[in-house]
């Protein structure tokens, strides 16, 4: 069987993602956005794959490339895939870098102008048009179709005769297969318009030939739809994007031919009624408040209901973007408050786990188009070379690396103070105060408990405080995380007025994290909650 899932749908800054299976055998074009997260939150397998076609190499879709290669073949001792792409990427060499264990271990093609591929399943030629990539792909599947009108009179035995033998003998003479059906073969899967030309095509994967009559190529919004039940019981508001359907296009046999929508879930939902029951966000969306917004509340990998760490801090008319993890553009896409960065953007990553800032080169490059130049940013060096491999030529503005205790500069007016935490070599909370001091907020990133103090205590102090765990004190000790209890213990210490709990872990999924919220102090963070400050 030849069938096709549309993963993700193309947007305005990245392709269209989706699988190809030939029977067994899978083909993955294009990583953007969520990729990873739509797949694992649907029934969608992504096993056996044979060959990966990054048809253009936008940062988006580079990332969610290498979060794959993390999640997939991190447990797997060895993979012959094969990667092929429009040009060679520094990143190519080292696929490897941000992981403990090797990542991938198959061939990288570049096609400068085609090459053919042959595989046991299907055979493919990719072309380079413009620096980007178009393929066809011819399954190698066949059908046999018997005429109904020349097997009638034969029996089961017979029957059985033909079909392994190919012939049978019928009274004096010999009845051949052949001469008895028809066979049909697997039209092939075209993406890319340089095969336009091509007759008796099963499947276009292109909107501009083929339209959504045929294969829905178009965006249809958010792309997890239990996560818009969580957020709508959580922010007692709805979203305001309708949830992806993963479509599925059956290309053979032909008895099967068309599409239709699909979406199973695996994991049970969680009972949203119980959960920050009595928090209401902000509808206001003046481009020139004060705010906290979350592009990622969840720790270490992404679910169906919450993307990996990022924050961005709005503050007299000045942004700053702390951590980046992957999909952070998507999400800030998705926005419901359709907050757009300002050019005095500053990025600040609190350490080099690569859950922080996988959503960078997206973020970058993006922000880049719309200035011109690139926002002021403080990064591990682990990151800086991250970025250097994807050939952008952004640096950090100092070396986190040095940092022993504090540090502090002034940027923009604002007073940025790094203090050393205690969860990886460069690990770092940042404090960010505005020029009148009428606002501090901190976050602390991953780590043990903060055991700092505010600067200003008359200001209006938030904290932002990771809370992996509830309970599980000897394991937090032993990741160097914190507890739920030990972010509420920061809390009290350091007498703020607000604790923003994150990064919790998906095991807690579906527990209440927060009892006691001292008067609506404690606060439970979820995607796109915004907080007023």
């Amino acid at each position: 069987m030849c069938q096709v899932y549309q993963i993700v749908p193309t947007t305005t800054y990245a392709p269209e993602s989706f699988i190809i299976k030939v029977n067994k055998t899978s083909v993955i074009v294009n990583f953007s956005g969520q990729f990873q997260r739509i797949l694992d939150a649907s029934s969608i397998s992504a096993d056996d794959v044979s060959i990966y076609i990054l048809t253009d190499l936008s940062p988006e879709a580079i990332e969610e490339f290498i979060r794959h290669l993390k999640s997939y073949y991190g447990a797997k001792e060895q993979n012959n895939a094969k990667i092929i792409a429009p040009k060679h990427l520094k990143l190519f060499d080292d696929l490897s870098f941000c992981s403990r264990q090797q990542v991938f271990s198959g061939q990288v093609l570049i096609c400068e102008e085609s090459l053919q591929v042959d595989e046991p399943e299907f055979s493919l030629t990719v072309q380079k048009v413009n620096d980007k990539l178009q393929f066809q792909l011819q399954p190698k599947l066949e059908q046999v179709n018997f005429d109904k009108e020349k097997i009638k009179n034969l029996s089961k035995k017979q029957m059985g005769e033909i079909s392994q033998k190919g012939c049978v003998q019928i009274d004096d003479q010999m009845v051949y297969a052949k001469d008895i059906s028809s066979v049909t073969k697997c039209g092939k899967v075209i993406y890319g318009e340089y095969f336009s030309a091509e007759s008796n095509f099963d499947l276009v994967i292109s909107q501009k030939l083929q339209g959504d009559n045929v294969f829905n190529m178009t965006e249809q919004g958010y792309p997890v739809k239990e996560f818009i039940q969580f957020y709508n019981t959580q922010s007692q508001q709805e979203f305001s994007y309708k949830g992806h359907m993963n479509k599925k296009f059956i290309v053979f046999p032909q008895k099967q031919f068309g599409f239709d929508s699909k979406y199973e879930s695996t994991i049970s939902q969680r009972d949203f009624n119980l959960l920050n029951k009595d928090f209401k966000q902000s509808t206001d969306n003046s481009d020139y408040d004060n705010f906290i917004e979350f592009y990622g509340s969840q720790g270490t990998s992404t679910s169906k209901y919450a993307n990996v760490s990022a924050e961005l801090l709005q503050l007299d008319s000045f942004q700053f973007l702390i951590d980046c993890g992957v999909a952070t553009l998507s999400q800030l896409q998705h926005s419901q408050r359709k907050t757009k960065l300002f050019e005095n953007l500053v990025i600040l990553i609190t350490h080099e786990h690569t859950d922080h800032y996988f959503g960078l080169g997206a973020v970058l490059s993006y922000y880049f188009k719309q200035y011109n130049v690139y926002p002021k940013i403080i990064c591990p060096e682990d990151v800086n070379h991250y970025l250097f491999l994807l050939g952008l030529p952004v640096k950090s503005m100092l070396q986190m690396e040095k940092i022993q205790s504090t540090h502090s500069l002034n940027i923009n007016g604002f007073q940025v103070r790094l203090m050393k935490s205690v969860h990886s070599p460069s690990s770092v909370h940042y404090s960010i105060s505005n020029s009148s001091k009428t606002h501090e907020i901190v976050f602390t990133g991953d780590g043990r408990p903060f055991n700092y103090n505010f600067s200003n205590q008359n200001a209006c102090k938030i904290l932002v405080h990771e809370a992996s765990f509830v309970n599980e004190q000897e394991e937090a000790e032993t990741r160097q995380h914190s507890t739920f209890k030990e972010a509420v213990t920061a809390y009290k210490r350091t007498n703020a007025d607000k604790l923003i709990v994150n990064h919790m872990s998906l095991r807690h999924a579906n527990e209440v994290i927060v009892g006691d919220n001292d008067g609506g102090k404690i606060v439970e963070a979820f995607d796109f909650m915004v907080v007023m400050i």
